[in-house]
């Protein structure tokens, strides 16, 4: 019998695709990549164990800068893109305070340490030749739900590729729109099919299914529901507002919850659902430039980034020929080739346990395996 947690990763990742589609390979569309600042920097402060400090006097905390600024250069490194910008959050009250003025932005709930790197990985953005964007009143996913909706209506041919390590923008899925989810998961790169395979619910009505679990306000107080409950009540009436104007269809252990609870399910959803208003630049003005080499050593020098300096130029400067880079394409092929894989292979195999590598000198696996046709040979 399958282990609890591989049948519900082999369920997830099978049952959607029974019926697969054959993803187009032409690479000729032009591609825009976008990136979370905020949510990035705090990841990148706590996923770096040791702790950096500039050689300033007082020395500053640089370690979640590095790692931000390390992460645009690995992007930009392996990415096929003709435009790229970075989206910031602004200081101060957003539009989310008129609705709920308890509201914490993200800003404000960041640690202080990361708050006194923000400013210095603006400036690294800016260094790499990467445009910055940051509008007073609107947090850095309203800005990147403003500027897929602007771009995709100047260039409707316009590829996409969000780069997050939160899962607000999951809700901006949608044709040539993918996230790229910079966390630890099993599938990074998302689009529509995806998103729906993870959560059980269409990218367009995840906003909704977020305002049931109370994401975006944790001081908002409504009924808490699991994953599971919530995605069923998404599946069955689309929307918030669709199920309070249902209310009497609800499941008779939560109807009378969510009648007491109107006004704060509601709020929560207008909370999470993400603006599409916001003034942000044209298209044109996240052309992709050439790292000016001069402006980005003078940065790394003075936050005591030397290996960076290398990187740059090796990776860029005196870059030798062209070589494949990554984009939405070729990522959407590699699913469909894992997918293959996984419906060529004979059974799931609980018991692999002991696969022979080699006859001569077997060797002890721990981990979990799906049984290929070949002999001597497993898939993780």
């Amino acid at each position: 019998m399958l282990s609890l947690t591989y049948s519900r990763f082999f369920n997830r990742v099978t049952q959607p695709f029974t019926k697969r589609a054959t993803y187009s390979t032409t690479r000729d569309k032009p591609h825009l990549v976008l990136i979370d600042g905020p949510p990035v920097l705090s990841k990148g402060f706590h996923a770096l164990r040791r702790r950096l400090y500039s050689l300033h006097n007082p020395p500053l905390p640089v370690s979640a800068c590095f790692a931000y600024v390390k992460m645009v250069l690995k992007i930009m490194n392996e990415w096929r893109y003709d435009y790229i910008g970075a989206c910031w959050d602004s200081p101060g009250p957003t539009w989310r305070h008129e609705i709920y003025p308890e509201y914490t932005s993200r800003l404000e709930r960041m640690v202080e340490e990361v708050k006194i790197q923000y400013p210095l990985s603006q400036r690294g953005t800016e260094a790499l030749g990467v445009l910055n964007v940051s509008v007073p009143g609107y947090e850095s996913d309203d800005l990147i739900s403003s500027i897929v909706a602007k771009a995709k209506k100047e260039k409707p041919e316009l590829e996409v590729t969000i780069f997050t390590p939160s899962q607000d923008c999951l809700q901006l899925v949608q044709n040539d729109v993918y996230l790229y989810h910079l966390s630890n998961k099993f599938q990074k790169f998302l689009d529509e099919k995806t998103v729906e395979t993870y959560y059980r619910v269409p990218p367009q009505h995840y906003s909704d299914y977020l305002a049931l679990l109370g994401h975006r306000s944790q001081t908002i107080e409504i009924p808490r529901i699991k994953e599971g409950t919530a995605s069923g009540l998404i599946q069955d009436f689309k929307s918030v507002a669709n199920l309070i104007e249902n209310i009497d269809k609800v499941p008779a252990p939560l109807r009378q919850q969510y009648l007491e609870n109107k006004d704060p399910i509601q709020k929560q959803a207008s909370l999470s659902k993400l603006k599409t208003t916001a003034p942000v630049p044209d298209l044109e003005q996240f052309k992709s430039k050439p790292i000016p080499k001069s402006k980005s050593d003078e940065y790394f020098k003075d936050l005591n980034f030397l290996s960076l300096i290398d990187f740059v130029s090796n990776h860029f400067i005196n870059q030798q020929g062209t070589r494949s880079k990554r984009d939405p394409s070729s990522e959407k092929l590699q699913i469909e080739n894992t997918l293959e894989q996984i419906f060529n292979t004979t059974h799931a195999s609980p018991d692999a346990e002991n696969i022979a590598i080699d006859e001569a000198k077997p060797r002890k696996v721990r981990k979990k395996g799906i049984r290929s046709k070949e002999e001597n040979e497993a898939n993780f």
